[in-house]
């Protein structure tokens, strides 16, 4: 029997943030859908439907984004169809010359990058904003979950709202997990949510520190079939997090002769590197995740974001030492194994998303 997800669990505890993350078609979007067009209906609501680039909030795009809804059943048959006009979000109705008689009004499309826009403009209806498909693998904009705060308080201003965050498990390296402090989720287990509490350093008009309450689901299986293969379809399938293929392991770390050892961190992310030899003699590297607590006298190197008192440390990858140079050259040359693909992954993004590679 197929199972999709529902909105049920994450509803009852109130966030003004609301992440969803999980495999591709699970029924995510569908349920946000689900609620806001009810709400539309029933309550008059209006929603803003959130696109990081204005290519995606094309008209096409957004009538497809509705395209599996019934909006007869929505309507009680007073619409059948999803219009867009001027970025306005319509109830609509098909007429016998194929063209759309737009009806009550009921979002907007909106971009990310034209935040500054929308400063001066009211949206007094809108309760509740879909942010689609926010974790990305082909760039963020320079302080993004700082610029969606700034817009939500610009759309909900004084009034309370919700936002959902609706992404698929790409990559667990995203703006947001470390700007909001999301510590947990690259460790957080399927079918659980997890509430979060962050202080903005921002005042309301009372003087007081806003904080903000974040819940992330991370939304179990649907255990629905479907035609993807290949590396990513376990990500896609079963909402693990999407891996490419590495270098792994040949020897276990215990057998190998360990020369220097260097810890990369950057947000939440940390990883344990040493230079080592095996039974061949051969220099290269030994990449894990580190999760225990830095003790800097166990590390010959520390390249971090975060501020270390010994002469071990660097906020960037250069070197010093002649260990260094020949990390690093190792480094360059890709004589690196990691202890599973999803390390390897989260090490590459990592280096070219914040910091990169120097040596």
């Amino acid at each position: 029997m197929e199972k999709y997800y529902s909105l049920k669990g994450i509803k009852k505890l109130n966030c003004e943030y609301n992440i969803l993350l999980g495999e591709r078609a699970n029924g995510k979007s569908y349920s946000v859908k689900d609620e806001v067009l009810k709400n539309a209906w029933q309550n008059k609501e209006e929603f803003i439907y959130l696109r990081r680039w204005k290519e995606d909030i094309r008209r096409v795009s957004i009538v497809n984004y509705f395209a599996d809804m019934d909006i007869k059943k929505y309507t009680r048959g007073c619409y059948d169809s999803i219009e867009v006009y001027q970025s306005e979000i319509f109830f609509s109705t098909l007429q016998p010359d194929g063209k759309k008689k737009r009806g009550m009004r009921i979002g907007h499309a909106i971009p990310l990058t034209g935040e500054t826009h929308f400063k001066s403009q009211l949206f007094p209806k809108v309760t509740t904003i879909i942010f689609e498909e926010f974790i990305t693998d082909s760039g963020y904009l320079r302080n993004e979950p700082d610029t969606l705060m700034s817009l939500v308080s610009t759309i909900f201003r004084r009034r309370t709202g919700r936002v959902f965050l609706i992404g698929n498990t790409i990559s667990r390296v995203c703006p947001y997990f470390s700007a909001w402090q999301l510590e947990n989720v690259p460790r957080q287990k399927q079918g659980t949510i997890e509430v979060y509490k962050y202080n903005t350093l921002r005042t309301d008009e009372n003087g007081e520190l806003v904080i903000i309450n974040i819940a992330v689901e991370y939304c179990e299986s649907s255990s629905n079939s479907s035609m993807i293969f290949g590396s990513t379809s376990s990500m896609a399938v079963g909402g693990a997090w999407q891996t490419e293929k590495h270098n792994t392991f040949s020897e276990p770390l215990e057998y190998l002769k360990k020369y220097y050892h260097v810890l990369i961190q950057r947000g939440n992310f940390k990883f344990s590197i040493y230079i080592v030899t095996g039974k061949e003699n051969v220099p290269y590297l030994a990449v894990h995740p580190y999760t225990k607590k830095i003790e800097i006298k166990n590390f010959d190197r520390i390249f971090s974001d975060r501020l270390y008192l010994t002469p071990t440390y660097s906020e960037t990858l250069v070197p010093i030492t002649k260990y260094d140079t020949l990390f690093f050259k190792l480094l360059n040359e890709g004589k690196i194994q990691f202890s599973d693909n999803l390390t390897g992954t989260e090490f590459y993004r990592i280096l070219k998303e914040r910091g990169g590679i120097h040596g």
